[in-house]
Formats: structure tokens, sequence, C-alpha cells
């Protein structure tokens, strides 16, 4: 009798098309056949992997980010785990003042909130996107990371930003009407969403943001060059490069309650608690594994590879995994993370 997750698999990867199966083949050191007999080995490589997809360490995480082949997340005892690139140089090794309570990945930087609403950074600082300013006014409720800016909203409803300014995006617009409840950093550009459900942009921003006239937002999300709202109804709108399918947004039956948008592909998190993925230079950027066992609470897409965070504290990612930053040895299924924390103070 075949296994039910191989026959899943393989009903996934029979819509393939056959250079992305031919990619995966190759990624995967497979021989060279036929397409179906080429689909059934991929299956069967890919279910033997989640079947051995565990979650062993004993901690768990409550959020998780990803950036440019690394990835982090939040342990129960406050401090940073990171994997994949630079794992060393992305984690803090001097005691925290105070606990980590939120996290934002950059391209090759790592940026963290901490209870007492100050920022800390890690990693490459080329355009002094981890300098965080030392005359900011206020305490910091939320960050965002871009390619080589970050943002920073602090409790009076005003945002600040440091790093590359090439193209003006930690440049704040002085006339923004409302007061600003979340920010997101792309490639070279800034958005902010407003408390009337309004979006405002600035720097390089991707063309196409009036579609969202009328339309009210309540979560943002930026890409390289492109980004995604979702909707108080919860649907979708996405705006800008669409090089790689990026905003093909499907048409879903449930209603989405989280989005997330990569470099160049997107995900969506359903109020049933399934993963959709689209868009990429790989399929396996974005579409999730079909054997994900668990209930998903939070997503996070990075360059070319994707997060999924469960109601039980375990993380499976999926994608591009050249630098462990999926988490696994070979293939884009969970393994054991390494275990590389932050040192913090309780």
């Amino acid at each position: 009798m075949i296994d039910k997750n191989v026959l899943l698999f393989k009903q996934d990867l029979e819509n393939f098309p056959t250079t992305a199966l031919k990619t995966l083949q190759q990624y995967l050191r497979l021989p060279d056949v036929n397409r179906e007999d080429l689909v059934w080995l991929i299956a069967i490589h890919q279910a033997q992997k989640s079947q051995k997809a565990t979650f062993p360490m004993g901690e768990s995480l409550s959020t998780i980010a990803a950036g440019v082949g690394f990835s982090a997340g939040i342990l129960e005892d406050k401090s940073i785990l990171v994997w994949g690139i630079d794992k060393d140089k992305l984690t803090p090794t001097e005691s925290l003042e105070g606990q980590v309570i939120q996290i934002a990945a950059g391209d090759i930087y790592l940026l963290a909130l901490l209870e007492n609403g100050t920022v800390v950074g890690w990693g490459e600082n080329s355009s002094g996107q981890i300098t965080v300013p030392d005359n900011i006014q206020g305490h910091v409720i939320q960050i965002a990371a871009g390619t080589n800016h970050s943002l920073a909203l602090l409790d009076n409803y005003t945002v600040v930003g440091w790093g590359d300014k090439f193209s003006d995006q930690i440049t704040v617009p002085d006339n923004i009407q409302g007061h600003v409840i979340q920010v997101a950093a792309g490639f070279n550009y800034s958005l902010a969403l407003l408390d009337d459900h309004t979006v405002v942009g600035w720097g390089d921003s991707p063309r196409g943001i009036q579609s969202l006239q009328g339309k009210p937002v309540i979560q943002i999300s930026a890409g390289e060059y492109y980004a995604l709202a979702l909707l108080e109804d919860g649907s979708m709108v996405g705006w800008g490069n669409n090089y790689t399918g990026q905003l093909n947004i499907p048409t879903f039956d449930k209603q989405v309650i989280q989005i997330a948008a990569g470099a160049y592909h997107s995900l969506a998190l359903l109020e049933d608690h399934n993963v959709v993925g689209w868009g990429g230079h790989n399929p396996q950027d974005s579409i999730p594994p079909t054997a994900i066992q668990g209930e998903v609470i939070k997503i996070a897409a990075g360059w070319d590879h994707s997060l999924a965070l469960l109601k039980n504290g375990s993380v499976v990612g999926w994608g591009d995994n050249y630098n462990g930053q999926s988490t696994a040895q070979e293939g884009p299924f969970l393994v054991p993370l390494p275990m590389i924390k932050s040192a913090s103070k309780r």
C-alpha cells in the first residue's frame, strides 16, 4: 500500500511545470527519467523527508522571521534563535537590557525590539541599518527591516527610519494624516498603515498603491519590489512588480488572517490555519509541503524560503536551503534547529 503522504505530494507535483520538476531533479540529484517517473521519485523523496520532521529540542518558538539565507525566532525564555547564513554574526553575544518581544529580518541583518521599548541590531551594517538612532523620542512598539533600511513605530504613532537613504526610504513624510499603526520595509521603499485603514508609501514605492483606494486595509507586508495588503473582509490585494507571479493571488474559499511577502514569492495564512503560497523563482520557495502536521499560527517569507510556526512552538521551513535557513539538511523540511541562542536578561 502506497503511503498517503507520497500520494499527497504526487498530487501537488503533477501540477508543477516540467521546468520546475527538472530543477527539483537536479537539486535532489535524482536520475534522468520521464516526467511521470520523476513525479513519483520526488514525491517519495519528499514524503520520506517529511516523516523525519520532528522538533526534539524541548524548547518552542513564539515568533519567527526570515531574511536572506537565514531564519530567526524568539524562544520561550525571550532569547533569540538564529539558523542559516552567518548565524553567529546575527546572534547577540552580550546580555540584552530586557527581554526580546519582536524581531525583524532584513537582507543579512536582524533587529530586535526589547520590552523596554528600545531596538538593537546585528549583522550587516554597510548602510547603517543596524545603527539605531540614539535620539528616538518615545518607546518603540513595532519594527520593520528592509533590504538595507530599518523602521520603528513609536508609541506616539510616529515613524523613525535609519539606514540606506538613496531613494528617501527613511525620509518619513511630514504630511501623514492620521495615526500610523503598522510599518513595513521593502527593497528601497517603506509603507505605513494608518488607523483609518489607508496605506501611505514613500521612497521608491511600488506602483499601484492607488488600487487600495476605498478598500479598508488591516495588515501590510513589503516584498522586494512589490507589496501585499490584507483587507478587512479577509481578502488580499497586491501591487508592484509581478515578474515571478507573486501578485497572482489565488481565489480562496477561506478568509486570510495573515500575509507575508518575500523577495519574489507570497504567502497567506487562512482562517483554517492552512498555508497557501505562490510566485517565486522556484515553486519550492512558496508552495508549502503538503504534509505539515499541526496548526499553523504564523508565517514568514524570506528571500527564497518560507517558514511556518505551529501552535506547539515548532517550525516548518521550505524553499532554498543552501545555508540551512529552511532548517533542513537536504530538502525543505524541518529538522532539529541548531542551538545558537542569544544571551537574555529576564
